[in-house]
């Protein structure tokens, strides 16, 4: 096998790898969240008491890199190897492992140190609402127009019962009904796609945007496209790819998601496997 079809089979186990699908996100909370555990695997298992500015840059079931400055030498940029041992076989084991080193590292350095619990957030929002002053309008402007063509000439106030007789004005109406039964039906679907294909949105919120945006139209466009398009870049982010930076806050809440996953994923791997008799 040559080196470029070695160099292939390589990077295709890597991708493979369960734990380094998630490379970005766990690194980078580690980073953020946990910046004092990563400087403490520099200084003990690179060997390096006065290393600073440690970022933790690649990690999968086998071991992790951490990069560090030594000493106060801007210039001395180095980087360390640390195995996990035995391997992880899957990303909800990570937290533990990375855990149980930084307290390893913190006793041999006889430094003190509390890795803490997992700081998790509320869901990320899926479900922002157009608010009451949005709703209050749209929904008075529905009834307004209803109301409109409903009502005979006689029950309106002037000038709009004169308006109501002119067949200009009957016919104009009838334009602007079918125009709004027309985008009050397409733009729901293409809420819906947007939200559930481009975004990647659960089903459930794909569903309330998508009935939100039959009810208010225009009103609720760019709600739904401002979030299915912060989601598609939050894939592409844990995917490794793209320029999203996201806040400490979704991180946490990414790598609560995930463990959650993982777990749905080991419950339905064991219904499957057969029992014994």
């Amino acid at each position: 096998m040559d080196s470029s079809a070695t160099s292939l089979l390589a990077k295709k186990q890597r991708l493979s790898d369960p734990v380094y699908k998630y490379n970005a996100e766990i690194t980078s909370y580690m980073n953020i969240n946990q910046p004092d555990a990563v400087l403490l695997y520099a200084k003990h298992f690179g060997k390096a008491p006065d290393a600073r500015k440690a970022r933790m840059i690649e990690i999968d079931t086998k071991s992790f890199i951490v990069q560090y400055y030594d000493k106060k030498d801007d210039d001395d940029l180095k980087t360390v190897t640390i195995e996990f041992s035995p391997p992880l076989k899957k990303r909800e084991d990570t937290r533990d492992a990375l855990t149980n080193l930084a307290v390893e590292a913190a006793k041999a350095l006889k430094i003190k140190y509390n890795p803490g619990p997992l700081k998790t957030t509320k869901d990320i929002e899926h479900w922002e609402s157009p608010g009451i002053i949005k709703t209050v309008a749209v929904l008075s402007l529905w009834i307004s127009f209803l109301l409109y063509t409903i009502l005979p000439a006689s029950k309106m106030p002037p000038p709009f019962n004169v308006w109501r007789t002119d067949p200009d004005v009957t016919k104009a109406l009838n334009g602007a009904w079918t125009a709004l039964a027309f985008i009050h039906t397409v733009q729901p679907i293409l809420v819906f796609l947007m939200c559930k294909v481009f975004g990647g949105l659960p089903l459930k919120p794909s569903l309330y945007h998508a009935a939100l945006s039959l009810v208010f139209g225009a009103a609720h466009l760019q709600t739904p496209i401002t979030i299915a398009t912060k989601e598609r870049e939050k894939r592409f982010w844990r995917e490794g790819k793209g320029s999203y930076q996201p806040s400490k806050e979704e991180i946490d809440q990414l790598a609560k998601q995930d463990e959650e996953e993982d777990k749905k994923a080991d419950e339905k791997e064991k219904k499957k496997k057969p029992k014994k008799i």
